[in-house]
């Protein structure tokens, strides 16, 4: 449901979020939803496709489903990496754009999922060298080491919601001026499942 619910049909990518009502102010009133794929948003999306599949029977009758929408949503996914890095912005589909920022989460995340769905035989093999370059270019964007040896990610989002008080509203300024944080265990988690699911 929320695949159909959210699905941009242009990009395959997902936007943040829908609301049935379209009586949100972040919403488009037609459609209901979000206007702005979010990065980790799609990161837990992907992730959580995983987790399901892994302990769902080989026979349930949903499961061809599943795996289709996983790898149509990885598709989008590459389709939306920066050409210069090979890592994901901020705002998937607004890549380069003023404001924009390669985040650190979704990268991480995207590049878990590549691996770990080609281990699984989820995905093509072929995401499996994708991730390992992705890990790469991660590396090389996203961490410093300091003179004492402290490890540090960089340009982790601290988190996007939508609605509430004060009001988010969902454009684009609102998702690239949300804080950053270093270290947020929403990036580093996932970087540490990616290497070990690279084994690196």
């Amino acid at each position: 449901m929320i695949y159909d619910k959210t699905l941009d049909q242009n990009s395959g990518l997902l936007m943040h979020a829908w609301d049935e009502t379209r009586k949100q102010k972040w919403c488009d009133p037609a459609t209901g939803k979000s206007h702005y794929p979010w990065s980790r948003a799609m990161g837990w999306y992907v992730l959580a496709i995983e987790d399901i599949l892994e302990y769902l029977p080989d026979n349930h009758p949903d499961r061809d489903a599943l795996m289709n929408i996983l790898q149509k949503t990885c598709d989008a996914l590459l389709r939306v990496r920066d050409i210069k890095t090979g890592l994901w912005y901020q705002v998937l589909n607004k890549g380069g754009q003023e404001g924009n920022y390669l985040e650190g989460s979704g990268s991480a995340m995207y590049i878990y999922a590549f691996a770990r769905g080609a281990h699984k035989g989820y995905l093509d093999k072929k995401y499996q060298y994708i991730a390992s370059s992705a890990f790469d270019a991660y590396i090389k964007e996203f961490i410093t080491v300091d003179e004492k040896g402290f490890v540090t990610i960089h340009n982790i989002c601290g988190g996007c919601g939508l609605g509430g008080t004060p009001y988010r509203d969902g454009s684009y300024d609102y998702y690239v001026n949300e804080k950053r944080v270093d270290n947020d265990t929403k990036g580093v988690a996932p970087f540490i499942m990616a290497a070990i699911e690279l084994d690196r």
